[in-house]
């Protein structure tokens, strides 16, 4: 999986005119002709300015720093910070990107269905975590893949300011976590050094389910991860101060993923 890395180009540093000529491209289409024009003017200000050269001479001892640490790619600490980690907003729906499954076999049951989603993503993880997973191309070039290791046992952990990241063993954390009725439930999927077929991973589900319906609903306390991220770090401090709270945290935490049963589909914002 990581056959490439080193080998790798490094991020390049784009030169000023190129930048320059880039943001006038993007630029243009939102504005009229004498804004555009008066937009070129302050670009071409700022491109001759002693600034600049000063700015690109950072950035240039920026890359060499990062590449003496191994690092080939001088934006990444910033762009993760930046645009990802010190974003407040709530991570639903701002910053994390979803994907849609295809349809199941016309008679399949949520369960059954549920079954084979997670049984593919425990062949795909031992693929990713032992390395053996083939690197990924584009066009016969091959793309990074370190950042591969966050799909499994990995988890973003609310803090003020700024978010964290953990990743998990995952050689000690073989377990899944359910959610159903606002409840949460850790479910081994490895038993003497093998995984679940599908259909106890099936059997397990409908006992969850089964489990869930007899309890009933419990507090809603997940929608607080859907809060301003300091709102819900603040909030997790004082769940986890709580009880047994910060031990039941932490194992959804280092769950290889976490999977929802709840059987509603609303569709529109009263709804949710």
């Amino acid at each position: 999986m990581l056959a490439h890395e080193d080998s790798l180009p490094a991020l390049p540093i784009p030169t000023i005119q190129s930048t320059a000529e880039k943001y006038l491209e993007s630029a243009r289409p939102h504005l009229t002709h004498s804004e555009f024009r008066t937009t070129q003017l302050a670009v071409n200000e700022f491109v001759s300015s002693p600034l600049v050269k000063r700015l690109q001479t950072r950035l240039e001892e920026r890359a060499a720093s990062e590449k003496s640490k191994g690092r080939n790619n001088w934006l990444i600490e910033w762009w993760n910070d930046v645009a990802y980690m010190a974003y407040r907003d709530p991570v639903i729906v701002y910053v994390s990107y979803f994907y849609v499954h295809l349809a199941g076999d016309q008679g399949k049951g949520r369960d059954l269905r549920a079954a084979e989603l997670l049984k593919g993503m425990l062949l795909f993880r031992e693929l990713v975590e032992s390395q053996k997973l083939e690197p990924e191309k584009v066009r016969d070039y091959p793309l990074a893949m370190n950042s591969y290791k966050w799909l499994f046992n990995a988890t973003r952990l609310p803090a003020p300011g700024s978010d964290t990241a953990k990743k998990y063993p995952a050689d000690s954390h073989n377990h899944v976590v359910f959610v159903r009725k606002n409840r949460f439930y850790e479910v081994p999927v490895v038993a003497d050094g093998k995984q679940l077929s599908v259909s106890e991973l099936e059997s397990l589900i409908a006992k969850v389910v089964a489990k869930a319906d007899r309890e009933g609903a419990g507090a809603p306390v997940g929608a607080l991860t859907s809060d301003n991220r300091d709102n819900w770090a603040e909030a997790r401090k004082h769940l986890a101060s709580l009880g047994k709270n910060a031990e039941t945290l932490e194992r959804i935490d280092s769950a290889i993923v976490v999977i929802p049963l709840d059987d509603t589909t609303p569709s529109s914002r009263e709804e949710l």
